[in-house]
């Protein structure tokens, strides 16, 4: 699980690191630019060292520039110091490439070429998720479905608890996947959500816990040093069209997408190697991914959930277990709304957030009125009362204790037909805020590919990545072979072999 303090740590951070590698003769300069997360010089910073470095392929001299993600992108640029050369080279992956394009906004001649690499050159949509709440709502969403469906099948299977252990096993390691993809690409989002669960043994947390760590997550964005951030990128807001109005330097967009589970596969990523050494790409998932994860519990709630309808179903034939029935029939929908989750809500939900309109939606289910359970609780008081009452009549040897015991079956019979009464099961009204239109635009898992293509002017030309996500961008072949494109194509970032 990733370290709150080390991704605190990173993105509060007050400097700006740049570590050029050894220059090589009169070789042009390249920056390389990190995204949201911050390097890692086993990814991003790898392409540096490949082409730029002391043994690296190209005629150029690789500098890995490291910056603060506070303030705003004007902030950020102005705390990084670049020496202008005419042949100087930008590069920067998500964040980082928008940064490299601001300098030509706020009218520096750092570079004279950029290259932006899986960029919100439009503005990202989940920044906009994130501003208008709809990223918090959908973790919360989550995290309340899957223990909610967890705490069904907990007070319906309580002589089956051995269960509990291994549904709750499958929801660490959602928690645990989930703070990996936000850790990963914006790096405050997730760091708080890690602490969720800490440490599970026989209990489930409770969906009040996972919903205060999540607040606990995006109360952090709320800081006015990354929120600026957010805003700037929030396609909705003034930074992203003023950027675009900018266009004096020559640039190359590298786009992408992913091919299936943009979510899932995201937070996989994290944990493989894409690319190993010699160039080789490896498609396999390490075990217990993510996508294992989902599935592990999606089977076992899917076993659960039969088991639980039978139940409910053997107790609504009798009248005086109805209460138990249909607190079993709402665990049993509880389970089946997780069920529905892990089957492809959990995807839908997420490429929502990525770029479509939000709108309220009132949906209606039926429930028990807290009127008639209240009238029951009184009822079975009374029956207690009275059987208590028929006992100690019967122990002292006292007459007519009888009469006790037919008063408490005329109240248990009132009570059965209390159950069974259909003026006690009211509609209740709720209104949620969903998604109008399901884009299912092509993105990386992050950022929309049409996000990342301006059309602008001085675009010389785009280059795809195709199945490649946010993550593995940072290393993958797919990345490498149009890096070489590039800088053999016959413009102005033509950087020929050493």
């Amino acid at each position: 699980m990733k370290n709150l303090t080390k991704y605190f740590f990173l993105l509060l951070a007050a400097f700006t690191l740049a570590v050029q590698l050894p220059a090589q003769n009169n070789y042009r300069r390249v920056d390389w630019l990190h995204g949201f997360g911050g390097f890692d010089n086993t990814k991003w910073a790898g392409y540096a060292t490949r082409f730029g470095g002391p043994s690296g392929d190209r005629q150029m001299t690789s500098t890995i520039t490291s910056y603060q993600v506070t303030g705003s992108i004007d902030n950020i640029t102005d705390g990084i110091s670049i020496p202008s050369n005419p042949t100087n080279i930008g590069i920067g992956h998500s964040l980082g490439g928008v940064v490299c394009r601001n300098f030509e906004a706020t009218g520096g001649n750092e570079f004279g070429g950029v290259i932006t690499v899986h960029s919100p050159n439009k503005g990202a949509s989940i920044a906009t998720a994130v501003n208008n709440g709809a990223a918090a709502d959908f973790l919360t969403h989550v995290a309340t479905t899957i223990v909610g469906a967890v705490d069904a099948v907990n007070f319906a299977m309580a002589p089956e608890i051995s269960i509990i252990n291994f549904l709750i096993g499958g929801l660490n390691g959602i928690i645990n996947g989930i703070n990996s993809i936000f850790s990963d690409i914006f790096g405050v989002f997730g760091s708080a959500f890690g602490s969720v669960i800490p440490n599970i043994n026989e209990v489930g947390p409770s969906a009040e816990d996972i919903e205060n760590q999540i607040t606990g997550a995006f109360d952090m964005i709320n800081n006015p040093d990354v929120q600026t951030v957010i805003d700037d990128l929030d396609p909705t807001n003034n930074f992203i069209s003023n950027l675009n109005n900018s266009n004096a330097v020559p640039r190359i967009e590298v786009h992408g997408f992913e091919t299936n589970h943009e979510l899932l596969r995201l937070g996989c990523s994290n944990q493989s190697k894409v690319w190993l050494s010699p160039l080789a790409l490896t498609t396999s998932l390490p075990d217990k991914c993510l996508v294992d994860e989902l599935n592990d519990l999606n089977n076992s709630l899917g076993w659960a959930n039969a088991y639980i309808i039978t139940k409910a179903s053997i107790n609504t034939l009798s009248i005086i277990r109805l209460r138990r029935a249909a607190k079993l029939w709402k665990a049993a929908g509880d389970v089946h709304d997780a069920r529905h989750l892990l089957d492809g809500g959990l995807e839908a939900g997420w490429n929502d957030l990525l770029g479509t309109q939000w709108e309220t939606v009132t949906t209606t289910h039926t429930e028990f009125s807290q009127q008639c359970q209240a009238q029951i609780n009184q009822y079975s008081s009374a029956i207690n009362g009275l059987m208590q009452q028929y006992w100690q009549c019967q122990n002292s040897g006292g007459s007519n204790c009888n009469s006790y015991l037919g008063t408490a079956n005329t109240i248990q019979y009132q009570l059965n037909q209390l159950q069974s009464d259909p003026g006690c099961w009211v509609t209740v009204t709720t209104t949620n805020y969903v998604p109008t239109d399901n884009s299912n635009a092509k993105n990386d898992g992050f950022i929309l590919e049409s996000e990342m293509t301006t059309g602008a002017s001085n675009v010389l030309g785009t280059y795809q990545n195709v199945g490649v996500n946010h993550i593995e961008v940072l290393n993958h072949p797919e990345t490498w072979k149009n890096f070489n494109l590039i800088f053999d194509s016959p413009t102005f970032f033509n950087t020929p072999l050493r």
